[in-house]
């Protein structure tokens, strides 16, 4: 649906692209559609797997290895070292959630 969406809004003349990808993958015949017209694409909150300043302008985003270590910091400051944790993670077939 993502890709399809972005394809709409380029055959309505957008001139600019700001996507949040919903997955890391599968963006790449949207970022081509892109290319070919020549209309730049920033992606926010999640790379993709494709090549920077040659699919796609920039990335946007969290240092998220860093934001990992600071909220498991945190977590040992709070509950002393001890305690039970719960991993919760995304929708369930989405490339970035393990």
């Amino acid at each position: 649906k993502q890709i399809s969406d972005i394809q709409d809004m380029l055959s309505q003349g957008a001139q600019f692209l700001v996507v949040a990808p919903l997955n890391s993958d599968g963006l790449e015949p949207a970022l081509k559609a892109a290319a070919a017209k020549k209309v730049p694409v920033l992606t926010i909150d999640r790379k993709v797997n494709s090549t920077a300043c040659k699919d796609y302008v920039a990335f946007l985003g969290s240092d998220f290895v860093e934001q990992g270590k600071r909220a498991a910091d945190a977590m040992i400051k709070v509950t002393g070292g001890k305690g039970k944790v719960a991993i919760l993670l995304g929708a369930s077939g989405n490339n970035v959630t393990t």
